[in-house]
């Protein structure tokens, strides 16, 4: 395996904001920005944490939210203190297409070479969630798709040719329970289920975490292609992209393996991620708002309380239109520590929004 060089820095080129009834802009310091401690934080509340490179991928756990920084051949992953707002940063040249913080870590696949197929070395790296220093390199078949972590187990998908191996890993000792072959898709686990897409067969697949038996094929309809996925102890919910036939929330039941609900979407095609027992949708636009933020009750599928309106940063130096073409770069999202945390492809920053 190709050895990851470490260096740990404190960020010297990041703006924090915190916006509540009035802005409060905090200069970027030598070292890391000192904002309000988030305990004294009103609901509603956005800090907006400015980096020098657009940040893309978000998880939260462990007592901070982590995002990787930048293109492949120059990335960095950056932790910011849930608490302190106080960030680090190190070096991680590669391709990173999964990061998932828990278990006592923070879990980053790494796919090194010049391309995303194929790749020279596939690892799954385990790092110290608070100094971000490798623990382990555990090596992988193939290149590293998504991966979850639910309770005792990180699951994780590995991309073969024509199908793809589900990797279940024991987090405290680093060592595979088990494994079975699965379609290739985007993933997610919940309620003793494994769920991932297909695109081309226009489907949710359903396989058992414990047998890894195909229990279910759930069809989502001829021309909808099933994109972001998340899952609860009492249903799944899907999303519709690439689609001439509009962009809806499907949720699943496990109970009948059908889609019993959807909800349409005005406004491009939400990522969403299942956290505090809510499921919450974050959509994207080329108008604005650029980024909204909402909170569906899995008891009523009905979404609660108002949607988060995340504007345009006024103060940030645009980086990048963040479209392809004519849509909006999605935002990833990750929920924990009493906030929303997001990215803001554009703005170049990571938006924190106050429960």
């Amino acid at each position: 395996m190709v050895a990851v060089a470490v260096a740990m820095a404190a960020v010297a080129l990041i703006g924090v904001v915190t916006q509540g009834e009035v802005p409060v802009p905090v200069p970027a310091t030598k070292g890391a920005a000192q904002p309000t401690p988030t305990t004294s934080l009103e609901p509603g509340t956005i800090t907006r944490l400015r980096f020098d490179q657009t940040p893309y991928l978000m998880t939260v756990g462990e007592g901070a939210a982590f995002t990787i920084l930048g293109p492949s051949e120059s990335s960095e992953i950056a932790r910011i203190d849930a608490r302190t707002f106080r960030v680090s940063t190190r070096k991680m040249p590669g391709i990173h297409l999964a990061l998932n913080a828990g278990g006592g870590a923070l879990w980053v696949s790494n796919c090194e070479g010049d391309s995303l197929a194929p790749c020279r070395d596939n690892s799954l790296l385990r790092l110290d969630p608070t100094t971000l220093q490798t623990v382990a390199e555990l090596p992988m078949p193939g290149q590293i798709m998504d991966m979850d972590l639910l309770e005792d187990a990180l699951w994780v998908e590995v991309a073969g040719w024509r199908s793809a191996i589900l990797f279940k890993l024991d987090p405290q000792t680093n060592r595979i329970v088990s494994f079975f072959p699965v379609r290739i898709g985007m993933m997610a686990v919940g309620g003793g289920s494994v769920w991932i897409t297909d695109l081309n067969a226009h489907a949710v697949f359903r396989y058992n975490t414990a047998t890894g038996r195909e229990v279910a094929r759930i069809p989502v309809g001829a021309r909808n292609e099933p994109c972001w996925l998340a899952a609860g102890g009492t249903a799944a919910w899907v999303t519709v992209c690439l689609s001439a036939a509009g962009t809806n929330l499907s949720r699943m039941d496990p109970a009948t393996n059908r889609v019993v609900d959807r909800i349409q979407f005005e406004r491009g095609s939400p990522t969403i991620t299942y956290a505090d027992g809510y499921l919450w949708a974050v959509t994207t636009s080329t108008s604005d708002p650029p980024i909204t933020v909402r909170r569906l009750d899995p008891a009523t599928n009905e979404f609660v309380g108002q949607a988060i309106a995340i504007p345009d940063d006024p103060t940030a130096e645009p980086h990048s239109r963040c479209e392809h073409l004519g849509f909006a770069e999605e935002s990833s999202a990750g929920v924990g520590a009493g906030a929303v945390w997001v990215t803001d492809c554009p703005d170049a920053e990571v938006v924190r929004v106050q429960f």
